[in-house]
């Protein structure tokens, strides 16, 4: 999905936009050109971290001349309001470029899909089952989360759990006969 690094070139904003004063961009170390290809938000900090010494002006050119010829180019497209102001540009761009957000579906799919890895202990992967299930942005009714436990047992382990639990019994109870079995 992120290309591979690309080496910067500096574009020469300053000569050919008109502004206030003469700000030129600023060369900085490590910064890749970007382009759209990771989220605005991480390759930006090292990018911020570099700058803060420096007037919103400087910032906004060095940033332009730091973006993509594509990228550039989107920009000659959009409200001027956004593309002239550091701030602005920024907040656009975390907009535009962020990972994009698992759809409940995908998050349930990752869910029910979780297994006891092998020489995993009972204990480990039901912390690692309700970490990923608290993530999530919706409870999972208890009989579910059960049954998602139960399912993503070992499947040895998940026989003998099953053959000692009544239906009524806790979380917490089928934990406990879970850690047991696993001990004998």
């Amino acid at each position: 999905m992120i290309s591979p690094k690309k080496s910067h070139q500096l574009i020469e904003i300053s000569e050919t936009t008109p502004a206030k004063g003469n700000f030129k961009p600023i060369k900085l170390k490590g910064i890749n050109t970007f382009d759209g290809s990771e989220e605005f938000k991480e390759w930006i900090k090292p990018f911020k971290l570099q700058m803060i010494t420096y007037d919103d002006n400087t910032r906004l050119v060095t940033l332009i001349s730091y973006l993509s010829e594509k990228l550039i180019l989107m920009l000659a497209n959009i409200d001027f309001k956004i593309s002239s102001n550091f701030d602005s540009l920024c907040l656009f761009l975390s907009q535009e470029f962020k990972k994009a957000e698992k759809s409940a579906r995908e998050s349930l799919d990752e869910v029910s899909r979780m297994q006891q890895q092998e020489n995993e202990a009972v204990v480990t992967f039901s912390a690692r089952l309700n970490a990923k299930i608290q993530s999530l942005k919706f409870e999972f009714p208890e009989k579910e989360q059960k049954e998602l436990f139960l399912s993503g047992l070992e499947p040895e382990l998940q026989k003998m759990v099953r053959s000692k639990i009544n239906p009524s019994d806790s979380n917490i109870q089928i934990k406990e006969v879970s850690e047991q079995q696993e001990l004998e």
